[in-house]
């Protein structure tokens, strides 16, 4: 079994950084908990409870009616990926 602590954090991708943020922060009012951005990345994390919601941009990753990726936490990452990789 892979030891899945928690979910690390929920990130939707998005087209447009800055009215994205405008929305989280100015409509709803998260408060960014960190802020990433280089070449053409940018990642946005907002702690709420125990968990974090994040909203990105990255060439490739778009928004779809699929909705968000998780992240989990796990007790051994290097080993729940060796368990992955097994399980094809």
């Amino acid at each position: 079994m892979i030891g899945i602590n928690e979910i690390a954090f929920t990130c939707y991708p998005v087209t447009d950084m800055v009215r994205a943020r405008d929305f989280y922060e100015k409509i709803l009012g998260l408060k960014p908990t960190m802020v990433h951005e280089s070449e053409g990345n940018a990642w946005t994390e907002y702690e709420i409870g125990g968990g974090a919601f994040s909203i990105g941009k990255a060439p490739g990753w778009n928004p779809t009616a699929e909705g968000a990726s998780v992240a989990f936490e796990v007790d051994d990452f290097d080993a729940a990926i060796t368990r992955l990789k097994d399980a094809g």
